[in-house]
């Protein structure tokens, strides 16, 4: 009898065993299942945001070979699309404020009203490309964003800040 007694209480105790085992491996499997779809938002996300700047910097450089066409209705369209896309990224603040310095000076031109067209161009190709390196960056997980190039520091921002002074 107490044989039996003890081999029942061993299947009991291994029973018991596996479930806590079986409950554990599953909460474990469904945080990291969660961890990896925000891991996955996030990198589609950024994806999506750096496919919209690459294709706003192709319409400018295409606007600036021939300002006859329409293509800055493009190059405005997909600054938008890479602007809502930036938003979604979650986890980011550090490149959510980057970029929103970058595209608050991709459009600083437009309301002084001073620059060529090609200027004006110019230098929207020069700021989607340094938007295109910071998320480029964020998407390869490097530690820190890249700095700002010596160019925009000293150039602009009196104009940021009086841009945001403005709205």
């Amino acid at each position: 009898m107490k044989a039996e007694t003890l081999g029942a209480l061993t299947g009991l105790a291994g029973a018991a065993l596996g479930a806590t085992g079986a409950l554990v491996g599953g909460w474990l499997q469904t945080r990291y299942a969660r961890q990896d779809r925000h891991d996955d938002r996030a990198h589609a996300a950024a994806q999506k945001t750096l496919s919209a700047l690459i294709e706003a910097r192709d319409a400018a450089v295409e606007y600036m070979r021939d300002p006859e066409q329409e293509d800055w209705r493009r190059t405005r369209d997909a600054m938008v699309r890479a602007e809502t896309a930036a938003l979604a990224i979650p986890d980011a603040q550090s490149l959510h404020d980057r970029l929103k310095e970058l595209f608050a000076l991709y459009n600083v031109h437009w309301w002084r009203g001073t620059a060529t067209t090609f200027v004006r161009y110019a230098w929207r190709v020069g700021i989607a490309t340094v938007a295109i390196e910071n998320v480029s960056s964020y998407l390869r997980r490097e530690k820190s964003l890249p700095a700002l190039p010596r160019w925009i520091e000293t150039r602009n921002q009196g104009e940021v800040e009086a841009r945001f002074r403005r709205r």
